[in-house]
């Protein structure tokens, strides 16, 4: 069975547990029964932001709905152990402290103790602030998945004229700058009405990429005035234009385009483009 199958699978399955009928769902999703029953036969497959808004309405998670596994909750157990040091070293100092017998003496032990155990619980909470997600957006991999290829629609194979795209020479302490292109090629001879593009910068750390920002691409102006309406004709090309700059620079762009045909099925397609800082990478 193929990716899109399973998920109607499963879509359809938590759509009957939740007691709702096709027309009831495609009413709290804003779109039409007709979408609704191409998700769950498996003609089309939703976008992100759509699989969420279903998981919300029949209260089954994405990951279910996608067979993964659940997230692990490794952060907070982190933060449980490492505040529990901090506690009983906190408790050992002040005991070996009161030991000893200084008259007028400055705690300095508690003091420093105390200090530290403040120093490593801000570390602490800098490091899940930076783990958390900032936007309401899918991680490098889901980009760097396969688009698939439905047979009687549109297909778009996306490229981008660098991969991986390099940073353009800068002043010291200018923010780094990207220049590139993704080209949209429609494969099938079908026309592709473009509904959004959405670009996803990733930043690097020390822990991998995360997410600091999502762009609609159809609200810049230069990106707008590419699509030409907004519509691929069919075998047709079109390019996007990028010129993205962060004072923190990026280590990648993910790009999702959501389309749907002449009959309104809709249809997502991703590309993920990796950047590096110079030549010398």
């Amino acid at each position: 069975m193929s990716m899109t199958g399973d998920i109607g699978a499963q879509m359809k399955s938590a759509r009957r547990s939740s007691g709702l009928t096709q027309d009831q769902l495609a009413e709290k999703l804003h779109v039409t029964r007709q979408t609704i029953s191409s998700w769950e036969n498996g003609r089309t497959q939703p976008g992100y932001e759509v699989l969420q808004a279903f998981s919300e309405v029949v209260g089954v998670p994405v990951h279910v709905l996608l067979n993964e596994d659940p997230p692990e909750p490794v952060v907070e157990t982190v933060v449980e152990t490492v505040v529990e040091t901090v506690v009983e070293t906190v408790v050992e100092t002040v005991t070996v402290t009161e030991e000893v017998e200084v008259p007028r003496a400055i705690p300095w032990r508690r003091i420093i103790a105390a200090a530290a155990a403040v120093v490593l619980i801000s570390c602490i909470g800098y490091v899940i602030w930076r783990i958390s997600p900032k936007v309401d957006a899918p991680g490098v991999e889901w980009f760097q998945q396969a688009n698939i290829e439905l047979e009687g629609q549109p297909y778009l194979v996306l490229e981008s004229t660098e991969s991986p795209a390099r940073a353009y020479s800068f002043p010291e302490g200018a923010p780094a700058r990207w220049m590139f292109r993704v080209f949209l090629m429609e494969t099938h001879g079908m026309r592709a009405k473009i509904e959004r593009v959405r670009a996803v910068y990733f930043t690097e750390e020390w822990f991998g990429c995360v997410v600091p920002t999502v762009t609609d691409a159809l609200a810049d102006w230069q990106i707008t005035q590419q699509l030409g309406g907004s519509t691929i004709k069919p075998k047709g090309v079109m390019f996007l234009p990028f010129n993205p700059s962060a004072s923190q620079p990026f280590c990648g762009m993910g790009l999702q385009v959501d389309v749907t045909d002449d009959q309104g099925r809709e249809q997502t397609f991703r590309l993920y483009v990796p950047f590096v800082q110079s030549d010398s990478e």
